[in-house]
């Protein structure tokens, strides 16, 4: 027993060690943490009141928002302000449902919400973590019991299964930058939901009579294949499109199968791809073969962690391509791991040598507004990294097929797409914290087929989005919020909010808070059909400049049983221009605003009329095929991802024609011999219509020409065309139309003299009928003549010669390196006049690059040869005769010693002007278009005076003056005038003599006075007040004396006599005291007076003080 223990406690031991050395995990690429476990989907315990019985009076409008939506969106968005930084952290939709999993409310008045994400048996949460990857972080979370899925350093991300209790501990680690729900994928090929779309009515019995169809068909399968001479399918099941495409016929007539091209595919997975090899439908797993099949990554974990009812898209997928290309080697990598396992895996069968890779798969967070991730950018979702992976393999040479999705389209009448400028949804829609979209004429856009995800994107960068947008479902009645996503956008985030999915009549609402930009947005709805829809279902990385998205036709029978609805396709014929693509099928186009490094490709224009536009989809190609339904998969296999792997096929039988060919070339091929459906042209639903193998590989196998050697020449001149397809005999070789004889002529070589008669034009070579692409030849280009061979700007000059073309186009003229422009053009004469800046050299044509020979032009600068006076005061009239003035002014000067005079008359040798004012003497030049001629003296009379005036100080109402002379030279006649300017008030300023009218050369004296006003005082009288006091102490005398009636009565009378006429006096003299007015004279001060001699248009000016005390 003793043994047993130590063994046991040896055992404990070493599985602690063991444990404990689990976390020092590599970081050089993805690494794995543990089986995925069994997960469901998280239903409330009790449902949200999905629907009223009865609605609300407020809920009658028909455009606008109910007043409880309204109050129920403005409580969470009060919430989503309120949350920590730490809670910031966390997608919404995961706060939500921990909160409901600790059994708590999802947020203030909302009990409970369908948020359907991911748990495990444990009811855990099943999320991805962006963050700085590292050891000691892995240790961290397993630390707080997180169970690492998966980490990928490289990416920035750990897939894991987090606990509700442990998920803002988790956030809260300073590596972590994000956790949102597990990002989910699906792949574009049959879903019932289509079928239900298409088929609202369908007639009764349509599966019985189309199971009978199938079995009829593989009845005529079995007799067709044993009259092809070409493989013509493989195993117990082919595609139709090998013959709807023509496949056959580019066998049989071309010999090609694909044969060592190497095409790699992408889809859920190849669960069961040893029972498609063992009925011969696929080639055996390498090293076997060739042809076989490597298999990088088999996606059967990631289907089990899907929860996906069949693992083999990617088999029905190679056994299109296998019957199509069947010498191809196929190499198939699964997208379903994680998104950034799906750009790893593109890369990596790119570094496995496929020239060409198709997939079908779309991750619901990919952006449609941006085309690629640099790595540099830290994103919040990766919705650029699928883009970014595509966009580098097809720079380095790739070509890449995605089909362009099953959501249906504008004109198909189901679909589930909305996207345009964010436009205020009127008055009902306004909140506190912001705004709702309008759709069409409502402030929501109603479910009218159950489905999901419901995602929103707007035209933000990724990661670096600062415009806060969120998305709420309703109930049908609007009453009820039933989801919704409110993460947080403050400039470091993803612009994308995403809802689970939706029923029936919900009602889907997207917020913008006020502080954020309108965007153009994009809203779809997987698997769900919206009232208001647009164009532009093509999204994510189909929707990039690296990828051919790829629309689906039936080859054959129709998915539903709707004629009016659902195609039937043209098999065992092949496909014309009646053919039509599914209704099903995404259409385009994308408009993307970012490159993929986040610059905006039209900065600061983010509305429908920023960006860039690209044409999507780019082909058309077969669905509704045979395949062997491995693993359950449906059989026939309908969708996009049918088709994409018909169009992956068809490129590798044109690439195997000649596996020298480009991508570009090959494309080229498949979009030029497309057939054109639908909308003529390049349309949104079809691009340029259906790819055809035949077609494809014939244009491949016309004559091409890579080079010619020399490009240019004369009529005689040898010329080496270079190229392929040429074939052993001698055809047809044409200069522009012009054909001439070879002298040696290869499948990759031909020599040919230039034809007399020859134009400038492409070289095209033509075999059997079919032309060659055509390479500019240019006929050397020869002067003869330039007439007049001399002159001056402006003058129009004829050149003579050949081989001008018809039309100048980009060719040009140049006066020995100066650049002209011409007013003629003709294959043998051009008329140009000589441009400014130009000198003596030669003139030159260029046609198409090449340079004629040089012909002498003597340019001629302008030259005066006389004025008609050399001297005068300014306004004084002078002719200017000389030689190559031009004919008209325009832009040419005259400018008598620097200063510029205006011309009243102009031509080639003669100018009229006038002496303008300010001029001084020296020379007057003539410039035409800046070459200036030479100069002949010009003297200006002019008058002068002493320039410095003494100050003057007076006192005001006296004058004082001062003395200063005039000089005037001989022939001198204007009249000389005076004045001052600034002169304080009640001044003057006069000047003996006033004027001067000088005959001669001579000097006055002029005296100039300054005169000031005094202050007058007026108005002073002498005051009459000193009269009352005397006056009244004689009233108190006589009325003291007055002790008798009698004497008072005379005392009274006598006062009266004394007093009447002292008031008089008093009324008449104005009152008391005394009274004067003062008129002010020139206010005391300082002043700068200027004093001004003028003869018009001449002025001359001193300056001095005039002091006033």
């Amino acid at each position: 027993m003793k043994a047993f223990r130590v063994i046991g406690s040896t055992v404990v031991v070493f599985l602690f060690l063991l444990t404990c050395a689990i976390p020092a995990v590599s970081q050089t690429g993805a690494q794995g943490g543990g089986a995925i476990p069994k997960t469901h989907r998280f239903q409330p315990s009790v449902p949200p009141n999905s629907a009223e019985a009865t609605p609300r009076a407020d809920s009658a409008n028909t455009g606008g928002l109910s007043s409880s939506a309204m109050q129920q969106i403005e409580t969470l968005e009060q919430e989503k302000q309120s949350r920590t930084p730490i809670q910031k952290k966390i997608s919404s939709r995961l706060i939500y449902t921990a909160r409901m999993l600790r059994g708590e409310a999802a947020a203030p008045g909302i009990p409970v919400l369908y948020t359907n994400l991911e748990l495990d048996e444990q009811n855990n949460l099943f999320v991805d973590i962006k963050a700085v990857v590292s050891d000691n972080l892995l240790q961290k979370l397993r630390e707080l019991g997180v169970r690492i899925i998966r980490s990928e350093p490289n990416y920035r991300s750990i897939r894991a299964f987090v606990s509700p209790y442990q998920l803002e501990a988790v956030a809260g680690l300073p590596e972590v930058k994000f956790i949102s729900p597990r990002s989910e994928a699906m792949t574009v090929g049959e879903r019932t939901d289509l079928v239900q779309r298409m088929s609202r009515g369908r007639s009764p019995g349509f599966v019985q009579r189309a199971n009978r169809v199938r079995e009829q068909l593989s009845a005529q399968l079995a007799n067709i294949q044993g009259g092809i001479v070409c493989p013509g399918g493989q195993g117990s099941q082919f595609s139709e499109g090998y013959d709807t495409h023509r496949v056959n016929d580019a066998c049989g007539t071309f010999g090609v199968a694909g044969t060592g091209v190497k095409i790699g595919v992408l889809s859920d997975g190849v669960a069961n791809l040893a029972a498609s090899q063992a009925l011969g439908d696929l080639p055996p797993t390498c090293p076997a073969g060739p042809p076989c099949v490597t298999v990088l990554d088999d996606g059967v974990a990631a289907c089990i962690a899907d929860n996906s009812p069949t693992c083999d898209e990617g088999t029905a997928m190679m056994e299109i391509i296998h019957d199509l290309a069947p010498g191809a080697n196929l190499y198939f990598a699964t997208a379903f791991t994680s998104i950034e396992s799906f750009a790893q895996n593109i890369r990596d069968l790119r570094t496995a040598g496929c020239d060409i890779i198709v997939d079908d798969v779309i991750y619901f967070v990919e952006t449609p507004f941006q085309d690629g991730q640099d790595p540099s950018i830290v994103s919040t979702f990766d919705g650029g990294v699928v883009s970014q992976a595509i966009n580098d393999v097809t720079a380095d040479g790739a070509m890449y097929f995605s089909s362009a999705g099953n959501e249906f389209n504008k004109d198909g009448g189901e679909s589930g797409t909305f996207e345009g400028d964010f436009v205020d949804g009127g008055a009902n829609s306004h909140l506190t914290g912001g705004t709702v979209a309008k759709f069409g004429t409502t402030a929501y856009d109603a479910i009218t087929f159950a489905g999901g995800p419901i995602i929103l994107h707007w035209a933000d960068p990724l990661g670096g989005s600062n415009n806060d947008y969120d998305l709420f479902r309703f109930n049908s009645t609007g009453t009820t919020v039933l989801d919704f996503s409110t993460d947080l956008q403050d400039g470091t985030q993803d612009p994308i909010e995403g809802l689970s999915g939706a029923n029936a009549g919900d009602r889907i609402v997207v917020f913008k808070a006020t502080a954020a930009a309108a965007r153009f947005f994009h809203m779809v709805g997987f698997g769900a059909s919206l009232a208001v829809t647009t164009q532009g279902a093509i999204a994510g990385h189909a929707g990039s400049t690296g990828a051919f998205a790829v629309a689906a036709t039936p080859a054959h029978l129709p998915i539903c049983g709707n004629p009016l609805v659902c195609p039937t396709g043209p098999w065992p014929n092949p496909f014309d221009g009646t053919n039509i693509i599914e209704p099903f099928s995404s259409d385009g186009p994308r408009h993307i605003f970012f490159q993929g490094d986040g610059t905006p490709i039209t900065p600061g224009n983010f509305t429908s009329t920023g960006g860039v536009v690209l044409a999507k989809p780019e082909f058309t190609a077969a669905d509704g095929v045979a395949v062997t339904g491995a693993g359950g998969f449906p059989n026939p296999f309908y969708g996009t991802s049918a088709a994409a792997p018909h169009a992956a096929a068809i490129a590798g039988l044109v690439k195997s024609l000649d596996p020298t060919l480009t991508s570009n070339e090959i494309a080229g091929f498949m979009t030029n011999s497309a057939i054109d459906i639908m909308g003529a042209g390049t349309d949104r639903n079809s691009g340029v219509g259906i790819v055809m193998a035949f077609q494809a590989v014939k244009a491949a196998t016309a004559p091409r020409i890579t080079t010619l050697s020399p490009l240019s020449g004369d009529v005689g001149t040898p010329v080496t065309i270079s190229g392929k397809n040429f074939g052993a005999t001698a055809d047809t070789v044409t200069f522009n139309g012009t054909a001439a004889t070879p002298t040696t002529w290869s499948d990759t070589s031909i020599v040919v003299p230039v034809p007399v008669g020859a134009a400038n034009g492409n070289v095209v070579v033509t075999v059997g009928g079919v032309a060659s692409n055509g390479v500019l030849f240019t006929l050397t280009p020869h002067i003869t003549s330039v007439n007049p061979n001399s002159g001056t700007v402006g003058l129009p000059v004829t050149i003579t010669g050949t081989n001008f073309g018809n039309t100048q186009g980009s060719n040009t003229v140049k006066f020995n390196g100066t650049t002209a422009a011409p007013t003629t053009w003709s294959s043998t004469s051009i008329v140009v006049p000589v441009p400014n800046g130009v000198s003596t050299g030669n003139v030159v044509v260029t046609i198409n690059g090449i340079a004629s020979n040089g012909v002498l032009f003597t340019f001629v600068p302008p030259a005066i040869t006389s004025l008609s006076t050399n001297l005068g005061p300014a306004g004084t009239a002078v002719t200017i005769t000389g030689t190559s003035f031009g004919p008209a002014q325009g832009a040419s000067t005259v400018k008598f010693n620097g200063t510029a005079a205006t011309v009243t008359t102009w031509s080639d040798t003669s100018l009229t002007t006038t002496v303008p004012a300010g001029a001084t003497t020296g020379n007057v030049v003539v410039t035409v278009n800046s070459t200036a001629s030479n100069g002949l003296a010009f003297t200006v009379q002019d008058f002068a005076f002493q320039a410095a005036l003494t100050d003057i100080t007076v006192t005001a109402g006296l004058s004082a003056s001062e003395d200063f002379t005039v000089n005037t030279p001989d022939g001198f006649t204007g009249t000389i005038t005076f004045s001052c300017t600034g002169l304080p008030d009640k001044s003057s300023c006069a000047f003996t003599p006033a004027s001067i009218t000088p005959g001669a050369n001579t000097t006055t004296t002029v005296t100039m006075k300054v005169s000031t006003t005094a202050a007058i005082t007026t108005g002073v009288r002498p005051g009459m007040f000193g009269l009352w006091l005397p006056l009244g102490g004689m009233g108190l005398v006589l009325a003291g004396m007055g002790s008798s009636k009698r004497r008072r009565k005379a005392l009274a009378m006598l006062g009266t006599m004394i007093a009447v006429p002292v008031l008089l006096a008093i009324v008449s003299c104005g009152g008391g005291g005394s009274s004067h007015t003062t008129t002010p004279g020139t206010p005391p001060g300082s002043y700068t007076i200027t004093m001004k001699a003028t003869s018009s248009p001449t002025t001359h000016s001193a300056t001095f003080k005039l002091n006033v005390n």
